[in-house]
């Protein structure tokens, strides 16, 4: 490793929070979050939406959602089911566009300012997700108490599932969104990650959300392209990384458009 490279590894953290999303990125976001699409009657709203995790493939779920949001099929009764990295897009839709559009800027921050930086963010990420959470979420959480149902994996006596949907806080609610896409080793340098005297593990263990996928008036956020960040030799060079991130923004915003008939 490079001592250039050694001093950023040493000082990730506080770069990012320094760090900026693109302009184009942001436009981007904005163009198709608060575009107004057709009417949609309350009969057509949907009553559960379920994502699944995926890691940074999961940055899709930006166009996905904002489809949702553009068409108004979002409503105040909207419940959402979910696990893993899935949890944080879950959490913050139900809180509203606004939110939303804070986290899509945030999470495409951090996907361009470590897209070529993987070395130094192993046992870091926790971290970088609470930064993230605490920057976008608002301090009142009354709005997804009983609709929000994160499933977590709890691992003792022996390993289960557990959907969780009251929060006391905001803190409770961050802490229960990182249990539930926690990996030993990537999160943070922890083995397993203990809270309320329990200890937790990715979602995706035991979820038991495939049973929901048929329930009436649901909509399914799919992971619907292998993310180059998910494979070190493929990932873009640092000047295409903003068109990258839009263009698999503008898929998962196209994937929601071609199923709006199933809706």
């Amino acid at each position: 490793m490079s001592y250039i490279k050694f001093i950023k590894y040493m000082f990730y953290l506080e770069n990012y929070r320094k760090c900026k999303s693109t302009p184009k990125i942001t436009n981007f976001l904005n163009t198709i979050l608060y575009k107004k699409g057709k009417n949609i009657s309350e009969s057509r709203k949907l009553n559960t939406i379920i994502l699944y995790g995926g890691g940074f493939k999961t940055i899709s779920y930006a166009g996905q959602i904002a489809y949702l949001f553009e068409n108004e099929l979002i409503s105040s009764n909207t419940i959402c089911y979910t696990y893993s990295f899935g949890a944080m897009w879950s959490a913050t839709l139900l809180f509203g566009r606004d939110i939303f559009y804070l986290f899509c800027n945030e999470a495409a921050k951090y996907c361009v300012d470590i897209h070529n930086s993987w070395i130094s963010n192993w046992g870091k990420c926790g971290n970088i997700f609470r930064i993230l959470l605490q920057k976008t979420l608002p301090e009142d959480i009354s709005i997804i108490q009983n609709r929000l149902y994160i499933s977590v994996t709890i691992l003792t006596p022996l390993p289960k599932q557990r959907y969780i949907s009251r929060f006391n806080d905001k803190q409770d609610l961050i802490n229960n969104l990182i249990a539930t896409m926690y990996i030993p080793g990537w999160t943070d340098k922890k083995v397993i990650f203990k809270y309320k005297g329990e200890y937790y593990m990715d979602g995706l263990l035991t979820h038991k959300l495939n049973k929901l996928r048929e329930k009436k008036n649901s909509y399914v956020c799919e992971v619907i392209t292998v993310s180059p960040f998910t494979k070190i030799i493929s990932i873009p060079k640092k000047k295409n990384i903003d068109n990258y991130l839009i263009k698999e923004i503008n898929r998962g915003y196209q994937y929601s458009k071609k199923l709006n008939e199933n809706l």
